[in-house]
């Protein structure tokens, strides 16, 4: 995912189902200049947006997650699928503070979601 933005992202999605950037704004209920503006990179969807965005585009959940990544991305750590999780979970919160405080190696984290996919 380093090579791609969120822009880009986003018009392949759209291309890819053959939608015009004009019919693609209708379907969000957004100006068709907001939306060329995101695939261009001078703009960030809203949060609010994003859902729109998943369904119109009839993202899979990895290419949901993706999106989310590239809006985290631009900006700057703020992955809007997770803040609200982080928000209502004590035990999130002091998990990830663990970890950071620990340095734990990307090994450990791989440990970590192996063992919550595979039911704890």
């Amino acid at each position: 995912m380093d090579s791609i933005t969120l822009g880009s992202f986003i018009r392949e999605k759209r291309e890819r189902l053959g939608k015009t950037l004009r019919g693609l704004a209708a379907e969000l209920d957004i100006a068709a200049p907001y939306l060329h503006d995101i695939e261009k990179g001078n703009r960030t969807p809203s949060e609010k947006l994003l859902p729109a965005f998943i369904k119109c585009l009839s993202l899979s959940s990895d290419d949901e997650t993706a999106l989310y990544d590239l809006v985290g991305v631009r900006r700057q750590g703020v992955y809007p699928d997770l803040t609200a999780y982080i928000q209502q979970s004590n035990l999130a919160r002091v998990a990830l503070r663990k970890a950071r405080d620990c340095n734990i190696p990307d090994t450990m984290w791989i440990r970590i979601i192996e063992s919550i996919d595979n039911g704890g």
